[in-house]
């Protein structure tokens, strides 16, 4: 019985027995009645708390399960899932209820099931990467945040799982273009350098071969000035500068190196920016133009020679 009072509203449990006379002729009503104010107000409390847990269980972005613990420790069947779970792997809540991780994983996992869930017991928290599949038989690949929680005074795994398939093909596409594009910069005919904050983080082989030492490795981490000669040193600098500063290209320059043994020798360089483990870097392509220098300084030897001729 609801009685509304000026300031709040009361909740009675009440019962009624009629008292009879001799005749049958009810004479007095027996009422008995019990205050259930402070109990109603807990069960809205806990339907505002259940269907507010409900929302946000069914709003969330990741799909999340309630599985049921056996007593001998193993997942169960799912006693709950969210709307996104449902979209996710195409089954019906009713369909969900009725299975178990076992039926929506893309493997057949039953006899490591144990193994799987080891972590989890012991731990009481475990993330994992595997493959579930769908219901018209399509195959994604998640990431599944499980923990043991208590429901209902209870054990159960609470498993929150994201679908990953586009970030793993994102992952894997970038690492056969890093792939393919390592071949490339490796194998190159021309010298490829990669220098940071003053040192040496890569050199391909040709570059090895160019600067006079068997293997790359044993120009890494090696102070890039090392390789500089003085009258190159002035634009070099502005030129590291610019790249990695100004985060600009700079244009091809010849100047003037040192192999390892200290022979001074005529380079053509070109430089970009880059990001290297998060730090900015210069990407350098460089091309030994010795003999081209050597010829040009022939050709302007017998240039000089035949004017001196003619004057004569």
């Amino acid at each position: 019985v609801e009685v509304p009072l000026p300031d709040k509203t009361l909740f009675f449990y009440a019962t009624a027995n009629p008292i009879k006379d001799e005749t049958g002729k009810v004479i007095l009503v027996l009422t008995h009645a019990v205050n259930i104010t402070e109990r109603k107000q807990a069960e809205d409390a806990i339907q505002k708390s259940e269907q507010k847990f409900r929302e946000i269980f069914n709003n969330a972005n990741d799909a999340i399960y309630i599985i049921e613990l056996t007593e001998g420790g193993m997942p169960g069947k799912f006693t709950e899932v969210n709307d996104v779970a449902c979209k996710m792997l195409g089954y019906s809540r009713e369909e969900f209820l009725d299975m178990s991780p076992v039926n929506i994983n893309a493997e057949d996992i039953s006899k490591k099931l144990s193994n799987m869930v080891s972590p989890l017991l012991s731990q009481g928290q475990m993330i994992t990467e595997t493959a579930h599949r769908t219901k018209d038989g399509r195959k994604i690949t998640v990431e599944v945040n499980s923990r043991i929680v208590e429901v209902m005074g209870e054990k159960r795994i609470l498993s929150v799982t994201r679908d990953i398939t586009e970030r793993k093909q994102a992952e894997e596409e970038l690492r056969e273009s890093e792939e393919r594009y390592r071949l490339l910069v490796e194998l190159s005919p021309e010298t490829v350098i990669v220098h940071s904050e003053g040192k040496l983080d890569f050199v391909n082989l040709s570059g090895a071969k160019m600067f006079g030492v068997s293997q790359p490795d044993e120009m890494i981490g090696k102070p890039i000035k090392d390789f500089i000669h003085p009258s190159s040193m002035s634009k070099v600098i502005e030129r590291v500068r610019m790249i990695q500063e100004e985060n600009k290209p700079v244009p091809p320059a010849e100047l003037v190196f040192f192999k390892l043994d200290g022979q001074a020798f005529d380079v053509e360089t070109a430089g970009v920016p880059i990001t290297l483990r998060g730090k900015r870097a210069s990407l350098t392509l460089i091309r030994d133009i010795s003999e081209r220098k050597r010829a040009e300084a022939e050709r302007e030897h017998l240039r000089a020679e035949l004017d001196q001729k003619n004057k004569e």
